[in-house]
């Protein structure tokens, strides 16, 4: 699964990129490795606003719910949401209805398995620019907002470089975004799957200091070479 992302893009960066600006600027941060089990913020675009650039807490929670976000996570783990989920679970399949979000990141993690030991990569755009992941969210009474990413069927590129599951963040493409917003319409998960797979990506192997969730530099996201292990950066 995929449970830490990363967001090194300045702020006038992303609003460039995407033509939106902040809703709430002056909290923006990059942060290298976003840990999905700390409570995390993101940076998202929400079908309800989707002129704006909100935030989200990583992890969505049912509506409604008043409880801590902790508490749930450690009953059922929602960072990431199966692509299948969105068919059997009935909150899962109202939010996708209903409240769909592009989660704005630069990079996502993947690990590889080889001769006993695991390797992480860290997976980006080879333009170097922003990448918006398929994603739901609901809107807590206090009006926090809560978001997950979707998993859907990985591409070859991934399936190289991750072999833990076949599994790959949704990614939604410039050309796809505006109609992934659009909840007014009946939309086709394999048709955004299928561009999802298409897409361009680069990768390269990274410290395994990243699987010790106490031990975080800005060093680790860098390229490391290890010995008979693909290099794609």
């Amino acid at each position: 699964m995929y449970y830490k992302l990363s967001n090194t893009a300045e702020l006038d960066r992303v609003e460039n990129e995407l033509n939106l600006h902040f809703k709430h600027p002056k909290i923006y941060e990059t942060e290298k490795i976003i840990n999905g089990f700390k409570e995390n913020t993101v940076s998202i675009i929400t079908s309800e606003n989707p002129h704006i650039i909100d935030y989200g807490i990583w992890g969505i929670l049912p509506m409604p719910f008043n409880d801590d976000w902790e508490a749930f996570q450690q009953v059922s783990n929602t960072l990431n949401i199966n692509r299948a989920d969105l068919q059997t679970n009935k909150w899962y399949k109202d939010a996708f209805l209903n409240r769909r979000c592009l989660i704005i990141i630069t990079g996502f993690f993947t690990s590889f398995i080889k001769d006993g030991s695991v390797y992480p990569y860290l997976v980006y755009s080879p333009l170097k620019s922003t990448i918006t992941l398929g994603g739901i969210y609901n809107i807590l009474e206090d009006g926090f907002i809560t978001c997950s990413p979707i998993l859907s069927r990985a591409n070859s590129f991934i399936r190289s470089i991750h072999n833990i599951n076949s599994k790959m963040p949704l990614i939604i493409n410039e050309a796809q975004r505006e109609e992934w917003l659009d909840t007014n319409k009946k939309q086709d998960l394999d048709y955004f799957a299928y561009c999802s797979q298409q897409t361009e990506l680069k990768g390269h192997p990274i410290a395994k200091e990243f699987y010790k969730n106490d031990i975080i530099y800005n060093s680790i996201p860098e390229p490391v070479n290890y010995e008979d292990l693909p290099l794609f950066n």
